[in-house]
C-alpha cells in the first residue's frame, strides 16, 4: 500500500518548464538507467509525495533527512558562492551526515525486514543462477579429465550452484551501507568548490541541453528523413547564432544613442 500511494503521488506531480520537471513513470522504484536530472527530479518532489506516508516518529527523521538533501544538492549546484555561502555549506554537509547516522539508527532498523531488492534485481539474479547451472551441466558432461582434479572443480562448481539456489529462492533483504566512497566524498564538495570553483563551470549538463535543444528536437519532429533532421538543426543552431550576434550588435548600437 506504501508503494501504491508514493507511485500514484509521484504521478500527479505535474510538469515545470520544458527540462526542469518531467513527468514521473507510473513506477518511480523500477525506473532504469537514471540520469542525474532523475535522481534531481525525484529529490526536488520528494518531500510533499512522501509527508504522512509513514508514522509520526519515522516521518519527521525522513522529512529531516530529505530537507537536508535538498539544502546540501541547492548548495552544490549553487552558481555563485562567497565565502558565507561556503561556511554554510559545510555546516550543511555535517548535518547531512548526523540525519543520514539518525535515519539509519531508527527507521532502517524500524524496517529492516521490509526492504527487499527490487523485482528486476530479484529476476537478474535468477538469470544468474540459471546461466551458472547451465555452465555447471556442460563441464560436467564434457570430457573426463583426471579424478583427482576432477573432484575439485566439480566440489567447487557444485558449491556454486548451491549457494546460488539459495540466494535465489527469496528477494535479498536490503540494508543502508553508509560506508562507501560516494557518502565519504560529500565532504569534499566545499573544498573542491573553494579550489576549482562553482560545479556549473565543468558539469555537462549545459552541453546536453543545448545539444537537445539543436539535434534532438527536429529529429522528434522528422521521423523519417533522419538526415533532414540532423541538417535542420545545423541550421538552426547557426540561425540562432547569427541572431545572437546580431541582437548584441543592435543593443551595442543603442547604446551608442542613448548615451
Amino acid at each position: 500500500m506504501f508503494c501504491i500511494n508514493l507511485y500514484l503521488s509521484f504521478r500527479r506531480v505535474p510538469t515545470f518548464g520544458r527540462d526542469t520537471i518531467r513527468r514521473f513513470t507510473n513506477n518511480v522504484s523500477g525506473m532504469k538507467k537514471l540520469a542525474a536530472r532523475d535522481y534531481e527530479d525525484i529529490l526536488q518532489c520528494i518531500i510533499p509525495v512522501i509527508n504522512m506516508l509513514l508514522p509520526s516518529e519515522h516521518n519527521e527523521v525522513v522529512l529531516n533527512l530529505l530537507f537536508e538533501l535538498c539544502m546540501w544538492h541547492a548548495l552544490a549546484k549553487l552558481r555563485l558562492h562567497t565565502e558565507e555561502t561556503l561556511e554554510i555549506f559545510t555546516d550543511t554537509t555535517r548535518s547531512l551526515g548526523e540525519s543520514l547516522w539518525i535515519f539509519h539508527a531508527t527507521t532502517c532498523k524500524a524496517y529492516v525486514t521490509h526492504v527487499h531488492e527490487l523485482p528486476k534485481e530479484h529476476a537478474a539474479r535468477g538469470r544468474c543462477t540459471a546461466a551458472i547451472r547451465q555452465k555447471v551441466a556442460a563441464s560436467s558432461s564434457g570430457k573426463k579429465t583426471k579424478g583427482k582434479t576432477r573432484g575439485k572443480g566439480k566440489s567447487r562448481a557444485t558449491d556454486a550452484v548451491e549457494a546460488a539456489d539459495e540466494s535465489s529462492e527469496d528477494p535479498k533483504i536490503k540494508t543502508l551501507n553508509l560506508s562507501t566512497y560516494k557518502l565519504h566524498a560529500l565532504g569534499n564538495y566545499p573544498n573542491a568548490i573553494h579550489q576549482f570553483g562553482t560545479t556549473d563551470n565543468y558539469t555537462t549538463q549545459v552541453v546536453r541541453l543545448e545539444i537537445f535543444s539543436v539535434y534532438f528536437i527536429p529529429l522528434i519532429v522528422h521521423r523519417v528523413n533522419w538526415n533532414t533532421a540532423v541538417a535542420n538543426g545545423g541550421v538552426l543552431a547557426r540561425i540562432r547564432i547569427s541572431m545572437s550576434v546580431k541582437s548584441q550588435s543592435m543593443r551595442d548600437v543603442l547604446a551608442c544613442y542613448i548615451t
